[in-house]
């Protein structure tokens, strides 16, 4: 009969960097559970994660293996329990990615990440060595497997684990985000390894932003039959105790579907990027349109209305009702508003740049606009210390409708990874309910804000769809595009299957040819070196700009 064992599992929010409170709170917890046999910890717990290049700068290695000694002196000190908990270890080269076992009597042992990712967000190869593979760590008459996040998604280590005649595995992760990885290839890994093993499983994986990457928590134990009878909550710390062997009961978590997932993640990553930063408060240009909308009840939901401040900067072609309907968004999501005209600011620079004759306006023009409203807006936050929200969403940036140092600029995006439909479908969902953990009111966007036809409002007359036709389309076609690197016969295929019978409405077909698809996967090459300046903003989808989508700025191939 396998000996029993009290586990703690703990899904927290560590920081990178800050070495000594990630130890302070490890020790803090295993003080608190001082008479469980093991406590578990996530993938670089006490350096933070993803640590990137700071893992290569000489001394911070050292500085970390300094924070597991004084953990190590904590564990003999407080007599037990065991710890399992992740940090970079120095190595002969590059460091490795590690997994300590720390025994009560301050032994340790080390397990070493072997499988190194390589792909999307993920630079392992360059940041760490592989390590080798290991036996199980006999504790209190439980032989324990111990792995590393990506070496679940490979059979490898599971199976020399069970070859060893281990009884348990568990792997520590820092998994991000990522709509529709959970349900989906997160936990077929887990059961295939299961499968194959016969084991019961321990998934833990860290929770909260760092800087666009969120990691979605949600740990979870499976039996040796693959069923889930554990499960943690999802974007939320805790911390799970359990008994070994497990019981298969039925889990008390569930996690959330994906545009309720997609919303909290935005949430989290904006908090936790001001959090983390030091910002007490941000500020956002709000125009009436339903991204500034969307990302203003974001920003409420993340710090709360007392932390949110809002201003309108309407110039001679902004219409009354856009105020109008800037003043109620302002109103329901509980913030107040300020105006601050930028007409005079605007002719300056006309005047300045090309004199006071006639001449017609043009896209100058418009993007005069745009960067006046920035200059206005960062001029507040030096005086007054807040983070510019900045609202533009994955269609704009995807093709370049965005003004450089204009509505791209600023702190942190949390639309940024948002499709427009995408933007349209979380502010439906965020009117009809509030996830737990929001601080933002019931339904905080007014109803005519969502139902508008969109405009940047740059010029007379303007709506976005008048330049890039419907959105339907052209996000279809952006998925094609972007998100799967398909050509744009491929991608044009792909689009009208996605809109199934609208892609026979009349409104429709005119922007369902080869043409117009070659037009936006022209704009999409194009707009890159905008992207490269744009700011940070949370990766929601399978492709995200920036670490994720890495393109050349120069390049003439034709996508």
């Amino acid at each position: 009969m396998t000996p029993s064992l009290e586990l703690v599992l703990a899904q927290l929010n560590p920081c990178v960097g800050d070495l000594q409170a990630n130890t302070d709170r490890a020790i803090g917890l295993i003080r608190d559970h001082r008479d469980a046999d093991l406590v578990v910890f996530t993938e670089c717990f006490l350096s933070g994660y993803p640590v990137e290049d700071l893992v290569l700068r000489p001394g911070f290695v050292a500085a970390v293996e300094r924070q597991v000694a004084r953990l190590t002196e904590a564990v003999l000190e407080i007599g037990g329990p065991a710890v399992i908990v992740g940090a970079p270890e120095e190595g002969p080269d590059l460091p490795y990615n590690a997994a300590y076992f720390i025994n009560p009597d301050g032994s340790k042992k080390v397990a070493r990440k072997i499988d190194l990712p390589n792909s999307t967000v993920f630079d392992e190869v360059r940041h760490f060595a592989p390590g080798s593979l290991r036996a199980p760590v006999l504790y209190r008459g439980v032989r324990i497997g111990i792995g590393i996040c990506e070496e679940m998604w490979h059979p490898q280590v599971s199976q020399h684990l069970a070859g060893e005649l281990a009884d348990l595995l568990i792997f520590i992760n820092g998994s991000p985000y990522t709509r529709g990885k959970h349900k989906g290839p997160r936990l077929a890994h887990a059961r295939a390894r299961v499968r194959e093993t016969g084991l019961p499983l321990v998934y833990l994986n860290q929770v909260g932003g760092q800087d666009e990457l969120v990691f979605d928590g949600a740990s979870f134990v499976l039996d040796e039959n693959g069923t889930l009878c554990r499960e943690m909550p999802a974007f939320s710390e805790d911390v799970l105790k359990l008994t070994f062997p497990f019981s298969s009961q039925r889990p008390f978590q569930s996690y959330p579907g994906d545009v309720e997932a997609d919303y909290v993640a935005c949430v989290i990553g904006l908090r936790d990027y001001v959090e983390k930063n030091g910002f007490k408060t941000v500020v956002l240009g709000m125009s009436g349109g339903i991204d500034s909308a969307l990302a203003g009840a974001m920003a409420v939901d993340a710090l709360g209305a007392q932390r949110v401040h809002a201003i309108t900067l309407p110039s001679k072609v902004t219409s009354q009702e856009s105020l109008d309907d800037a003043v109620q968004v302002c109103k329901q999501i509980g913030i107040p508003v300020q105006t601050i005209g930028i007409g005079s600011a605007v002719r300056a620079v006309q005047d300045m740049l090309f004199g006071t004759g006639d001449r017609v306006p043009g896209l100058t023009d418009e993007n005069i606009q745009a960067r006046v409203r920035m200059i206005a807006l960062m001029g507040w936050t030096n005086e007054y210390g807040d983070m510019v929200v900045t609202t533009g969403n994955k269609s704009e940036n995807s093709v370049g409708y965005a003004t450089l140092y204009g509505d791209m600029a600023g702190g942190f995006n949390p639309l940024k990874d948002l499709y427009k439909t995408e933007v349209w479908e979380l502010a439906r969902f965020r009117n009809g309910y509030r996830p737990l953990g929001m601080y933002g009111a019931r339904s905080p966007i007014p109803e005519n804000v969502i139902a508008k036809p969109p405009s940047a409002e740059l010029a007379d007359g303007q709506t976005d769809e008048a330049t890039l036709g419907p959105y339907a389309v052209l996000d279809a076609l952006l998925r094609g595009i972007v998100d799967e690197d398909l050509d744009v016969a491929a991608a044009l295929r792909r689009a009208t299957r996605e809109l199934g019978d609208k892609a026979s409405d009349p409104l429709v077909i005119p922007f369902l040819t080869l043409a117009h698809a070659t037009r936006i996967a022209s704009l999409v090459r194009r707009a890159e070196y905008k992207r490269r300046q744009a700011a940070p903003g949370v990766k929601i989808g399978p492709r995200a700009f920036g670490r994720d989508r890495r393109y050349p700025i120069v390049n003439r191939f034709a996508l």
